[in-house]
């Protein structure tokens, strides 16, 4: 008898291909209808869009990434005659709130609202996502650099983003670096501030990609992982989608997750601390001395803020001094100033991505109201 025993394997289990075919099948539907989902997007809120505007096939507002096509546009303007109007800010000015395909934008009532009246005036306007003043500073410098001098300069001035650290990569591309010295003498400290991040964004840039070396480095794993991940993308659409994919699961948890937590708990106040304020006053000074230099009138406006009081986002003792001396701040340089806090009513207000109220972006409407204010503000002024 032998003393040795021995046991065959189980057989394969069918449901182990059937159960790798699902899971290639559900990642294939999954992936392409998250296809579109884009996660900057919905940092707006979910029923909140990004929106450009064209009049006449021209490019009137528009992101960073739209400023060359709206120069453009602000060039063509001026060759006409016309007075230009430069309209500055972030989220609000862009973003509507439960739209319809032919919705428009702020700017572009403005637009309709001076051709009404018989006024030239045309209106450009260059907005981004919680643009802090030092971005909005290399927003009118980006025209400025190239001649585009407005007749009129429009700031929508955002309590919130003067929290906003730092200055993007896609502000600072839009400048010619390094500045002139009249530039400098005009823009104080905010030149500098501007110099060194675009320094170190440059440093960044060197950096992005480091050598890294892994055990698989160089090894024929390593080509046969590159070459397998090369055939995917090519021969299967639906994986090309994947990292879309993640980003889109990762807000499908988070959303009720912080919604439940804004069910129970107050929304924190937000307040904007002393030392980021006193950074961005630099870059609000710039503004005000670039303009005067040039001859340009300022108008400057507390953006729309959601009513209600008992969501209101921000420290109200904090959010009205800091207004309160920005206004006297702008009179005192002879610039206009205006409150719009109140201008847009409750119910044309969205809802944020954990479906609070979104006191920030609102619906049409309330850009046709912003819209004709601001005309109405310039006109009384001659625009």
């Amino acid at each position: 008898m032998d003393d040795h025993s021995s046991s065959a394997s189980p057989p394969a289990s069918p449901w182990v291909p059937l159960g790798i075919l699902g899971g290639v099948l559900l990642f294939s539907v999954l992936a392409t209808a998250t296809a579109g989902f884009v996660a900057d997007d919905v940092g707006l809120g979910l029923n909140t869009v990004a929106f450009t505007e064209d009049i006449d096939g021209r490019r009137i507002s528009g992101p960073f990434r739209d400023v060359p096509l709206v120069r453009e546009t602000f060039a063509a303007y001026r060759a006409e005659g016309r007075p230009v109007v430069l309209w500055l800010g972030a989220s609000q000015l862009y973003a509507i709130n439960d739209p319809e395909p032919s919705d428009r934008l702020a700017v572009a009532f403005a637009q309709d609202a001076a051709a009404a009246r018989g006024s030239d005036s045309a209106y450009v306007m260059t907005a981004s996502p919680n643009s802090n003043l030092h971005e909005i500073l290399c927003m009118l410098l980006a025209y400025r650099q190239r001649g585009l001098r407005p007749d009129a300069l429009v700031i929508s001035f955002t309590y919130d983003d003067l929290k906003e650290p730092g200055i993007r990569d896609t502000a600072l591309e839009l400048l010619e670096l390094p500045f002139d010295d009249e530039t400098k003498a005009l823009c104080g400290p905010a030149a500098a501030h501007i110099t060194r991040a675009a320094a170190a964004e440059q440093d960044a840039d060197a950096d992005a990609a480091p050598i890294e070396r892994t055990a698989t480095t160089g090894t024929p794993q390593e080509r046969l992982e590159d070459e397998l991940l090369d055939f995917l993308d090519a021969r299967w659409p639906a994986y090309t989608h994947r990292a879309t994919l993640r980003s889109r699961a990762i807000t499908a948890w988070k959303t009720p997750v912080t919604r439940l937590a804004f069910s129970v708990l107050e929304r924190p106040k937000q307040l904007v601390p002393d030392d980021m304020r006193a950074w961005n006053e630099t870059a609000f000074d710039a503004l005000l001395a670039l303009a005067a230099a040039d001859g340009v009138p300022v108008f400057v406006y507390k953006a729309p803020h959601r009513p209600d009081a008992r969501v209101f986002f921000h420290d109200r003792q904090a959010y009205d001094d800091c207004h309160a001396e920005l206004r006297d701040r702008v009179r005192g340089d002879g610039a206009e100033w205006n409150d719009f806090e109140t201008l847009v009513p409750t119910e044309l207000w969205g809802r944020t991505n954990e479906g609070a109220p979104d006191v920030f972006h609102f619906r049409v409407e309330g850009h046709r109201l912003l819209g004709r204010a601001v005309d109405a503000w310039l006109a009384d002024h001659g625009y």
